[in-house]
C-alpha cells in the first residue's frame, strides 16, 4: 500500500519572506509610478499654457497688439481669463492638473505686462522669447513672507491667483513690496508644482519648465528687491 504525503503549506518564515519582498518592490515602484503621474500632469499643464499663450496673443492681434488687462472692475468685473476665454473656448485649460487647492484656476499672468485696468503693447517688449507672460502660480498664505525658498511655496498655496503673479520688481526695475508682504491679499507667487519646476509661457508663444530660481534669482534672507528675474522689456 502506497503512502501519500500530506500537502505541505507555507511556513511562517516563508510567508514573511514573500511579504517582505512584496513590500520592497512596492517601495521601489510606487515612487516611480508617482513620478510618471506627475510627468503626465506636467505635460498637460504645458499644453494648457500653450493654449493660454495662443489665446492671449490672438487677443493682442485683434486689439492693435495691446495685451489684455489683467483685470478691471466696473458693473461687470473681469479678469484676464474671462477676457481671453472666447479665444480658447475651454475653461478647463485654466486649471493646472497638479493644483489641488480646490479652486478652478492655477495660473497667473505677469502683472508687469497685464496690469489692473492697464496692459502693455507687444511692441514694448524687446525680448519676447525671454519674457514670461503666464506661469504656474497661486495666492499664498503668509508663510513665504519668512520662507524665502521658492521650492517650499507649494505648501503655502491657499487659493487661486485671481489674475496675477507678482515678480520681485516692477516693470521699471523697482522693488515691489507685494513680493514679500501679504497686504490686501497680494502675495501671489509662481509655484514649483512639477518636480520642483514652474511651467511658464513666454511672450513668443513657447512654453518651458523652469526652476523658480531662474525666474526670481536667489532670494535674500530678509528683504525685497535683491533678485534679478526674467526680462520684462
Amino acid at each position: 500500500m502506497l503512502l501519500r504525503s500530506k500537502p505541505r503549506g507555507f511556513t511562517l518564515i516563508e510567508l514573511l519572506v514573500v511579504i517582505a519582498i512584496i513590500a520592497i518592490l512596492a517601495a521601489i515602484l510606487f515612487p516611480v509610478f508617482a513620478r510618471a503621474r506627475e510627468a503626465a500632469r506636467a505635460t498637460q499643464c504645458k499644453s494648457n499654457l500653450k493654449q493660454i499663450n495662443t489665446g492671449i496673443l490672438m487677443y493682442a492681434q485683434d486689439y492693435d497688439e495691446i495685451l489684455p488687462f489683467g483685470g478691471h472692475g466696473g458693473p461687470a468685473p473681469n479678469r484676464w481669463h474671462t477676457i481671453v476665454e472666447p479665444y480658447i473656448k475651454n475653461t478647463g485649460v485654466f486649471r493646472c492638473p497638479s493644483y489641488n487647492v480646490g479652486t478652478n484656476r492655477g495660473y497667473g499672468t505677469n502683472v508687469n505686462l497685464m496690469e489692473w485696468q492697464a496692459a502693455r503693447s507687444l511692441t514694448e517688449v524687446q525680448k519676447p522669447a525671454e519674457t514670461v507672460i503666464v506661469a504656474d502660480a497661486a495666492q499664498c498664505s503668509a508663510g513665504p513672507e519668512t520662507d524665502h525658498n521658492p521650492l517650499n511655496w507649494v505648501r503655502y498655496q491657499s487659493g487661486q491667483t485671481d489674475w496675477q503673479f507678482t515678480p520681485p520688481r516692477d516693470r521699471n526695475g523697482t522693488a515691489t513690496a507685494r513680493y514679500t508682504t501679504n497686504g490686501s491679499n497680494e502675495l501671489r507667487r509662481p509655484i514649483a508644482r512639477h518636480s520642483e519646476t514652474v511651467n511658464v509661457g513666454y511672450l513668443d508663444g513657447h512654453v518651458k519648465a523652469e526652476k523658480p530660481q531662474f525666474l526670481l534669482g536667489p532670494l535674500p534672507a530678509g528683504g525685497v528687491g535683491a533678485a534679478d528675474y526674467f526680462d520684462i522689456y
